[in-house]
């Protein structure tokens, strides 16, 4: 999950430069990133820490906020249906977005109709939208996390994709890649 994170914003113009500079900070090269290696503990320590230096991971902090230390992770397939049942993080931004259920779905709904959250243009999520239908789903995996996997599951990374999929009426690929972090550990996946 740290590593899935850390890949999906070291590049992306929003939130890359606070990546690097956590990386930098702690002294940590961008191949630990880029290309990890989940079999070297050091290099799990060195993810760990730049993530709990960016986003509160273990602290109990910013993104992690609520978030149990001792999740297990999984890796799945959504459903584009399950990706609309998802709930965005308690962010002032999402919440508007999705007119306060949190559910992907209400905030994909809200971009459908045009309506500008905060004067937030809703381009960036029709733009990607179109991208996966033409070209299919080519991200990494969205990131949820929940007590038991029939739900609810809250987004930890991924709000924008997760949102262009739940625009999509006849997505080119239906499952989408997610890790998700549970408290129970179900039967079967």
């Amino acid at each position: 999950m740290v590593a899935a994170f850390l890949q999906a914003e070291i590049d992306s113009p929003r939130f890359g430069g606070d990546v690097r500079d956590a990386m930098s900070a702690l002294g940590v090269p961008e191949d630990v990133v880029r290309r990890p290696d989940l079999r070297d503990p050091e290099a799990n320590r060195a993810r760990a820490a730049v993530l709990a230096r960016w986003r509160g991971y273990g602290r109990d902090a910013e993104m992690f906020e609520g978030v149990p230390v001792d999740l297990i992770w999984f890796e799945v397939r959504m459903s584009r249906l399950e990706v609309g049942g998802l709930r965005y993080v308690d962010d002032g931004y999402w919440n508007e977005l999705s007119g306060g259920s949190r559910l992907v779905r209400d905030g994909a709904a809200t971009v459908r109709s045009g309506r500008v959250v905060f004067g937030v243009p809703n381009d960036r999520f029709t733009h990607l939208a179109a991208r996966i239908a033409s070209a299919g789903y080519a991200a990494g995996p969205l990131i949820a996390w929940g007590d038991v996997l029939s739900g609810p599951l809250e987004l930890i990374e991924g709000h924008l994709r997760a949102t262009a999929i739940a625009l999509l009426v006849d997505p080119v690929q239906e499952e989408i890649p997610a890790i998700v972090g549970l408290r129970s550990v179900p039967d079967s996946l």
